[in-house]
């Protein structure tokens, strides 16, 4: 047994005790709508941001910890735990929340604690507000308890992971570099290696014909789960559109028809459960043949380059041993300045060449008439599968939860990819058939709608919580 029962019995208590006070303090987060925005003038990343920041510092100096506020790029509470070292330990959370999108049978932002169901409701809450707020709840925990440790411990609340993560390299050159960093923003166990993340935009040329516009998506690294087009009546048009069935909805809207495709939205990183909506709308506009001069060609690539999940279409299907398949999603079609424009999100395999994959975009591209825009490109990270934190955090975890998960490879990005000597651990437990039944299908997950946070599991990631940073105290970094 690995796990200290005298002290997870404290960890539950101290849990339980502190309960309220977590929900509000969630609630105060959660409350704030946070989506981290570069070209706001309010800088670096918005009013939003910064208000979240403020917020999640001044709940940390009501617990007593010394803040510092670093240009608002990030902000920590500090727990010198050992002054007789100046060695710590971070733990990483981000403020930023990405769009609320549609479909929310809850307020997005209202923070609803549901006490039927032990949950909290609202974009934030579990991705990764929740969390952020469970790790100052540790640094109470291991303080009021007089708990000794080897290290310092710092929390360091983040504003720009959604977008980027364009706030770690600037905290990194103003602020000193933890010893080793453990980041709650994933699945549990360990999560060991990340996926490289690869964004960018083809821009079609100017069109013409029926096609008004078409837009789909909420951000790059989400799966839609709306996608529309507007189209010029024609004779005929409406009577065609009309028998489209489950899924879609057609408009008459005088001149024009608007034509609505429900999808089922997810995570970029994880898109196998989703139905992207605007292939649903490209695919189908496509085999109706509705779409009438240039504009037809476009639709029809953009409903080929999303018709799969790993980029089969654009010959991007790599994969390797280490790290898995490469991943590719269609997040968002946009029509600007007479022109549609397609956001692509790839989370390709460690040993995957990016350039390698910019030709093949960029050439993929002008086969279609369209130019490529890289926006982002963050190439993978990797952290020793064989380093005793991995396997210790995993038995861990397993030991907690009675799984027998190993270590693993995520296509989702965490700030781990851009600190150095970190992996990232949970607080997500693996989704239970009809666990959370009260919301409908493609509700409750950490981009969707009705975003939900489990009070019994952030207690139990409590328990676990406390083991890790006990066994990684006890580690030479």
């Amino acid at each position: 047994m690995i796990m200290d029962e005298k002290m997870s019995k404290l960890a539950e208590e101290y849990f339980l005790e502190h309960k309220q006070e977590y929900i509000a303090c969630v609630q105060r987060l959660a409350k704030i709508k946070s989506i981290s925005d570069r070209t706001s003038e309010t800088k670096p990343f918005g009013q939003g941001c910064r208000d979240a920041l403020d917020e999640a510092l001044k709940i940390s100096e009501e617990y007593g910890f010394e803040t510092d506020n670093c240009e608002y790029f990030a902000g920590s509470a500090y727990y010198p735990a050992n002054p007789d070292t100046e060695k710590f330990i971070g733990l990483w959370g981000h403020l930023d929340v990405v769009p609320e999108g549609d479909d929310w049978i809850y307020e997005p932002y209202g923070a609803i604690y549901d006490e039927e169901h032990d949950c909290l409701i609202g974009r934030g809450v579990s991705d990764n507000k929740g969390p952020a707020v469970m790790a100052l709840f540790l640094l109470r925990f291991f303080r009021d308890n007089q708990i000794p440790l080897r290290y310092n411990y710092k929390l360091i609340y983040g504003t720009s992971e959604e977008t980027g993560m364009w706030d770690i390299p600037e905290y990194l050159k103003r602020r000193k570099t933890p010893n080793f960093s453990i980041v709650p923003d994933t699945p549990y166990p360990v999560c060991y290696c990340e996926k490289g993340i690869y964004e960018a935009n083809m821009v079609f040329s100017k069109f013409d014909g029926n096609l008004v516009e078409m837009t789909g998506g909420i951000a790059s690294n989400v799966v839609p789960n709306k996608a529309y087009a507007v189209l010029k009546k024609s004779d005929g048009l409406l009577q065609t559109l009309s028998g489209l069935g489950d899924g879609f909805e057609v408009t008459d809207e005088g001149d024009t028809i608007k034509v609505l495709a429900h999808g089922i939205g997810g995570h970029a990183a994880r898109p196998y459960q989703s139905v992207s909506a605007i292939h649903k709308l490209a695919e189908t506009l496509t085999k109706l043949d509705v779409i009438t001069g240039s504009a037809k060609a476009d639709v029809a690539a953009i409903a080929r380059a999303s018709s799969d999940f790993n980029g089969i279409a654009m010959e991007m299907d790599y994969r390797d041993e280490k790290s898995g398949e490469t991943t590719c999603v269609m997040g968002m079609v946009r029509t600007q300045d007479g022109c549609l424009v397609a956001n692509y999100n790839i989370r390709y395999s460690v040993s995957y060449d990016s350039k390698e994959m910019t030709r093949k975009l960029a050439d993929w591209a002008k086969a279609h008439g369209a130019q490529l825009e890289v926006v982002m490109d963050s190439e993978p990270f990797y952290f020793p599968k064989e380093h005793p934190a991995v396997s210790t955090l995993t038995e861990i975890f397993n030991e907690e939860s009675g799984c027998n998960l190993a270590p693993y490879v995520n296509g989702g990005g965490t700030y781990a990819r851009k600190i150095p000597n970190a992996i990232s651990f949970g607080p997500g437990f693996p989704k239970k058939p009809g666990e959370y039944d009260f919301l409908p299908e493609g509700h409750g997950g950490a981009h969707g709608p009705d975003e939900l946070l489990d009070l019994k599991k952030m207690c139990q990631s409590f328990k676990i919580y406390v083991n890790a940073i006990l066994a990684v105290d006890k580690m030479e970094f």
